[in-house]
């Protein structure tokens, strides 16, 4: 990842959809309530990720920690979250940047019914209002 796509990944980013993604080509929403989320990068390589279902707050995936960027990719190393098992193990997305816009997917992986999917989120960057200096 070049160094303008770093300063551009870092700060918070709103949730604007999360599809799943089949081989095949079809894509379904995660799910059918409407969802909500947050994902923050800082400067000191720290990260939070939170995501929900906005009419009930249920929580779907939320866990924070490092990150690093690895060519097209940016690594997540969760110290916290609501997975025990995901808790220090590596979760790799792939991101595109463009305007303000953030396209992250998952590696592909096989589903229940033997399927292969990956999961694709969109995210919006927050210019939230300036601070006095």
């Amino acid at each position: 990842m070049a160094k303008e796509e770093r300063l551009e990944l870092l700060g918070f980013w709103t949730l604007a959809s999360w599809d799943t993604v089949f081989r095949d080509g079809r894509t379904h929403p995660y799910c059918r309530a409407p969802i909500g989320g947050f994902l923050q990068y800082s400067s000191e390589g720290t990260m939070a990720v939170s995501i929900f279902k906005r009419e009930s707050a249920e929580i779907l995936s939320t866990y924070g920690g490092r990150f690093e960027k690895r060519g097209g990719s940016v690594v997540h190393y969760p110290w916290e979250g609501q997975s025990p098992q995901g808790i220090g193990q590596a979760k790799v997305r792939h991101v595109k940047l463009a305007s303000g816009q953030m396209t992250m997917e998952t590696d592909w992986t096989q589903g229940d019914a033997r399927e292969e999917f990956l999961y694709r989120l969109q995210w919006i960057k927050c210019e939230g209002p300036q601070l006095p200096a």
